[in-house]
């Protein structure tokens, strides 16, 4: 977590951040992108005439259905940098052999698969 005013959630493995306001809603996504969105999107209502509800489970049900298809398009899955391959594990992790022989913990976007084959190569 970067921030020191917002709450984190996990996404697809992925650490999102939140911080809810008064009339709206601000996401942090891992690549450091922004979402600013009010309750009325949110809600897509004109309206609201009750103070809404939104709960961890909300935000993380909020990104997995909005913000996510809006930011892929149609695919929903990352590239693995190591395989070239999409697939839906693939996630920001630290490559396992780099951290190890190099110490270098930049994250990549790797599948399970070919993180447990760099982990093997130590």
């Amino acid at each position: 977590m970067n921030r020191t005013d917002t709450r984190s959630v996990f996404v697809y493995g992925n650490e999102w951040e939140y911080k809810i306001g008064r009339t709206a809603l601000s996401l942090y996504g891992p690549e450091g992108e922004k979402y600013h969105r009010k309750f009325t999107e949110v809600f897509n209502r004109k309206v609201i005439t009750i103070q809404p509800q939104i709960t961890p489970a909300f935000i993380v049900a909020y990104i997995q259905n909005v913000i996510l298809p809006e930011k892929f398009g149609v695919n929903k899955m990352n590239t693995c940098e190591h395989c070239k391959k999409q697939k839906p594990d693939v996630i920001l992790r630290v490559n396992p052999y780099a951290a190890e022989i190099n110490e270098d913990f930049t994250k990549h976007y790797l599948c399970v698969d070919c993180s447990a084959n760099l982990a093997e190569e130590i």
